[in-house]
This record gives C-alpha cells, structure tokens and sequence, in this order.
C-alpha cells in the first residue's frame, strides 16, 4: 500500500448563508501543509503500533514474566477429563500427561502428541514406580488399576487400596503396598502387580485407625501414617521398627539418598531409626512436600503462601520465596538436585531457583500465558528440558542449558 500526497482539492460553491454575517462565496484551492499530514501519519503509526502492543500483552499474561516456551505441544483435540500430571519416561524419549480418564503419550524432539491410553475407570492419583515403567491409580474408591506403561499392559486390578491412601511401589518396582480393610484385618498389604496376589500383611495401627498415606522408600522400611501417628514398619520381619505421635495428614514423602521421612506436619525423621533431625518451619498446614533426587533439600509450601528450602545436612530451613504464592502443581528438581522449578499459580509464572544462591526471587523466570492454570512441572531426565502442562493438557516445552 502506498501513500500519495494529494497537490489540490476545493470547496464546491454554496449560497450565502443568510443572517448578519453572509459567508463569502467563491472557489479556494486547499492543500494541508506537509506539516499535518506527517503528524496525522504519525499518529497512525503510534495508534498501529500501540494497538499491535495491548494485543500482544493481552495475548500473552500482561507484563512480560520472564522467558517464553520454546515451543507448545498440543493433543489434536482438548479433553474434558480434568487437569494433568506429568512424568518422563526413565530415557527422557516420552512424557506421559495424567488424567481422570486416561493418559496422553507425547514423543519425539521437538514433542508431539502420540497415542492416548484410555482407563479403566476414572481415577484421581497415579503412583509410578522408581523405573517409571508401571503407575497405579486410585481414587477415593476402593481399588486400584494398575497399568505396566512400558509395555501398554494392563495388570491385574486391586479391590483393596485406594481410598485416603495411595499406593507405594516397592524400590524395585515389583511390588505394591496398599492400605489394607483395617478394623480386624490388617492395615497395609503387600501385593504382587503381576498377579493381583497378597504377598504379605501387617497391622499397624489400633483398631478403627485408618492408613492416610504409604511411602516404600528402602526394602526395609515401609512407612504409614494415620492422622495421629508416623509408623515405620520392616516387611521383612513385620515389625514395627518405630512410631511417633503426630498430626501428618495424609502426606508422607520419604528419601532413600536422604535417608529420611517428612510428614504433613512439616517434621524431619531418620528412616533407620525414627530420630527427629527437625522441622520444617511453615505457618500452619502443609501443602506439599518434595525432595531433591539426591535427598540433600526439601521443599516445602504451606499456608503462609512462601515456599522453603530446607536442607537435610544442616538441618534447618536455608531459603524462603516470600514473593510467590502457594504452589499446589509440585516443584520440579532438576536430575543434580542443583535447580529447582517453583511455580506460581497466581501471576502465571515459573521461578528456577538455584539452590547455591543467596537469591530468593530465582535466578531465571518463565513465562506462562494468562489464561492457563498449570496443574504439574516435570523436568527431562538429562536435565535438558523443563515441561509444564495446563487443563487441556497443552504442554509448553523450555530448553535448559547445560
């Protein structure tokens, strides 16, 4: 499109306008000096460019939050069954999006949606073993379908489990606690995913005691809470190895390489013997809990809305984040426990925050767009990728330097 400057124009002759002062009558050449068609060019130009602006930031969460995705992989359709969770494939070749109702299989580099693998029956928690090779689901129903992912096999389903407590793989992977009926029977019970069949059984709490959550870190130490005790339990003996009074909730994540267990109730304990080693120092209630791959630092959110780093060495609570707000997706470690991704929910972003450095507001920010909840983060396992995915199972992609 060109612009040509017009050389003339006129006013078309008009009768006098009656009254006490007449308007003259007669032709007039007109032309607007340069001066006013360069500003009315300008003007446009701003009007295009400012507008092309909003319509970017609109687009786009706003203020500029840090670094834009690579790159979105997408499934051809969106699906209606709920917000994913993520997990990598152990070669980092796949990265599986969990559902209610199914899971979504993205493959290849860059990523692309490859197959989707519908359940059985709805469900709400997926547990996957060390090898990532198998995943249970449960729900608050009874029961638990269990799924050899590697393979696309779907093993035996389980009408014990589920319910308040989700299952705990073995750190082979080859076999599966569950909570058991409780009252007269026993309260976790081992099972062999091949075959569906109980291996083994052990009464841990009081009679009408309810198991609230199962965590198998080491082959000797299968640990259980209810919403008064954490009790660690020798499957090979049967015994109860040690117990503490508490208020955990339902969440019990455990470490090998730490060789340590955190509770909802933010308190520390040796796997070996039960020694309290601390506390990790959140305002009330916690939200989430997550160790580093080598167990050095644990993560932890709770309702005073600031994340903290607490370090297992030392102790005591080495970091807090003040300026994000609750985490309920989970952060993602990086494979050297080096770098972790906490994002935040409520202005749309991802920090990576060094755990080497006296920075609490990260040393790296993504960006994530305005309209999209993040349900879960994921990091590759070489450490190269960093993936998010939000309701619709949209999938954005960050390449990582080493």
């Amino acid at each position: 499109m060109s612009i040509s400057r017009a050389t003339s124009t006129w006013w078309p002759e008009r009768p006098a306008r009656t009254g006490k002062f007449p308007t003259p009558v007669g032709r007039a050449e007109y032309a607007p000096p340069m001066p006013r068609r360069l500003v009315a060019l300008i003007a446009a130009v701003v009007v295009v460019v400012v507008g092309a602006v909003l319509i970017g930031l609109a687009a786009f969460g706003g203020d500029d939050h840090g670094r834009r995705p690579d790159y979105v992989a997408e499934r051809p359709e969106p699906v209606s069954s709920g917000a994913g969770s993520l997990q990598w494939s152990a070669d980092g070749s796949q990265l599986y999006v969990v559902d209610a109702a199914g899971i979504d299989v993205f493959s290849g580099t860059p990523l692309e949606f490859a197959e989707r693998i519908e359940w059985a029956r709805p469900n709400q928690v997926a547990t996957w073993s060390a090898d990532r090779a198998k995943v249970a689901l449960s729900s608050n129903e009874p029961g638990v379908e269990l799924w050899d992912i590697e393979s696309r096999e779907e093993l035996p389903a389980l009408d014990a489990g589920g319910g308040s407590a989700a299952p705990a793989w073995s750190p082979d992977g080859e076999t599966i606690a569950i909570a058991g009926a409780g009252g007269d029977g026993d309260d976790v019970v081992t099972v062999d995913p091949r075959t569906g069949d109980e291996l083994d059984g052990f009464d841990v709490f009081e009679r009408g005691i309810q198991v609230l959550g199962i965590a198998w870190p080491t082959p000797d130490r299968i640990i259980a809470v209810s919403y008064n005790s954490v009790t660690a339990i020798d499957p090979g003996t049967g015994e109860i190895v040690w117990a503490h009074s508490a208020q955990p909730d339902n969440l019990v994540v455990a470490s090998a390489e730490a060789g340590a267990v955190a509770d909802g109730d933010g308190r520390v304990y040796t796997l070996d013997d039960g020694t309290e080693l601390g506390h990790v120092s959140v305002v009330s209630y916690v939200k989430a809990l997550d160790w580093s791959p080598d167990g050095s630092w644990l993560m932890a959110s709770g309702d005073d809305d600031r994340p903290q780093l607490w370090e297992t060495a030392a102790a005591e609570t080495t970091h807090e984040y003040p300026s994000w707000e609750p985490y309920k997706a989970g952060v993602a470690w990086s494979p050297d426990s080096q770098l972790v991704a906490i994002p935040d929910l409520y202005d749309r972003r991802l920090m990576i925050a060094d755990v080497n450095s006296d920075d609490d507001d990260g040393s790296d920010e993504l960006w994530i767009p305005e309209d999209v909840v993040l349900t879960d983060t994921a990091w590759s396992p070489a450490g190269d990728r960093l993936v998010a995915v939000g309701e619709g199972h949209i999938v954005f992609v960050w390449a990582i330097a080493g």
